[in-house]
């Protein structure tokens, strides 16, 4: 994984751990908003939950990548692929 990859990862962790304090600190404030916000999260959840399924997939079907130990990955529709 490149630096900058994890570099991005550690940006998007902080910035959700903000998102997420400021929720609780909003919750905390004005307990009107519980419902709503844990609507919210849920929504953000899921989406998180389909995007990670997407990816993951998207990473496993990409050709020409040789999986670890040297043995050939097969692209979505089974064909091998040879290592670039």
């Amino acid at each position: 994984m490149s630096t900058l990859a994890v570099l991005v990862g550690l940006l998007l962790i902080l910035v959700i751990a903000m998102v997420v304090g400021a929720l609780a600190y909003a919750v905390y404030r004005r307990p009107v908003l519980t419902q709503p916000v844990l609507v919210a999260l849920t929504a953000v959840g899921s989406l998180v939950a389909i995007v990670g399924t997407i990816v993951t997939v998207g990473a496993r079907c990409r050709p020409g990548k040789a999986h670890a130990g040297g043995v050939f990955r097969r692209d979505f529709l089974g064909a091998a692929t040879v290592p670039g």
